[in-house]
């Protein structure tokens, strides 16, 4: 089946959350052509997702801007989420919310009619 875009970028961002790394390396982590990344690099170099360094050697590392990073982290915790989602603990967790979310409804209700 083919990735979606969205699925490429998340790969890209997820291989260079770890450490900078060159494009053959961001190509085996996502296995992708590496034609088909750099047209992907262009895209999240633009929107200032990563950025990239030239080394001594003429050695060209990509890594992810602070931006980079918080979106990363934004989708880890997605995934966990979808990954506790359906269990016994998620169920639990999402009825003690509701009991605090209408505990708090009540609340400013009270507050509103003083």
């Amino acid at each position: 089946m083919r990735r979606s875009r969205l699925d490429l970028y998340v790969d890209i961002i997820c291989a260079l959350a770890q450490r900078p790394l060159t494009l053959d390396e961001v190509a085996f982590h996502c296995g992708m052509s590496c034609t088909a990344l750099q047209q992907r690099i262009v895209f999240l170099i633009e929107h200032d997702i990563i950025t990239f360094e030239v080394s001594d050697d003429n050695r060209t590392f990509y890594r992810l801007t602070p931006r980079g990073m918080s979106i990363f982290k934004t989708f880890s915790i997605a995934k966990h989420l979808e990954k506790l989602q359906g269990t016994p603990q998620m169920q639990e967790t999402l009825g003690i919310l509701s009991e605090l979310d209408q505990q708090n409804v009540n609340n400013v209700w009270r507050n509103q009619n003083r």
